[in-house]
């Protein structure tokens, strides 16, 4: 079936295909609901598609997927969880993320590592253009790692300098810019038409807040 192949492509990490399936399934939850049993899985399905919306940081498109739920299937687990994650993001508390304790369904953890990843990268992006260097602790706490040594692993994806105390940034990626606040530096570099997330401006609280 279609729900199948779609649970499939989550495990083989292929989200185009999910794509395809779901749009395939999507017809007969809403267009043939009146004259098929509703199946068991179709919320775990919408769940995971609000989850790759999230993930691909189609905001618009999710809440016009949201639309069309019902309104009281809203608080169940699989509707639930993408709905709050979305809250989270637009509140910028991005260490909720990783949170695992509360996720529906393993295959949900494939979306939640993609958004992490994105948040991450937004961070490391305005960091890189304010500061000359961070210590590690506070570089640790505010790119959601969760271990010295998943730090240490990004570091050297994004060419930085890891030492035992500091990161220190590459010159060459800092703005030519005299910038008064962190808040004018994401705005610039985290923009909506970047990320589709104009929160993310507010990294910049969240920088203040942990130095």
């Amino acid at each position: 079936t279609y729900e199948l192949a779609s649970m499939l492509s989550i495990l083989n990490k292929d989200i185009p295909q999910f794509e395809r399936h779901f749009t395939q399934v999507k017809t007969f939850y809403f267009d043939y609901d009146h004259v098929l049993p509703e199946s068991p899985f179709k919320l775990q399905i919408l769940g995971l598609n609000l989850m790759r919306l999230l993930a691909q940081s189609r905001i618009a498109d999710f809440h016009t997927e949201i639309e069309l739920i019902p309104v009281s299937k809203h608080e169940d687990m699989y509707i639930k969880f993408p709905i709050q994650l979305e809250q989270y993001l637009m509140e910028g508390s991005y260490n909720k993320i990783l949170t695992g304790s509360d996720v529906p369904a393993a295959s949900y953890k494939f979306f939640i590592d993609i958004l992490a990843d994105t948040v991450r990268d937004a961070i490391a992006d305005c960091s890189e253009a304010a500061y000359a260097s961070l210590p590690v602790a506070t570089a640790q706490r505010l790119l959601l790692c969760q271990t010295p040594e998943q730090l240490k692993a990004y570091t050297e994806e994004r060419g930085w300098d890891f030492n035992a105390s500091s990161i220190l940034f590459r010159e060459e990626d800092k703005q030519n810019l005299d910038v008064p606040s962190m808040r004018v530096i994401c705005d610039a570099r985290c923009s909506p038409t970047r990320r589709n997330w104009s929160v993310l401006s507010d990294v910049a609280l969240a920088v203040n807040k942990i130095l």
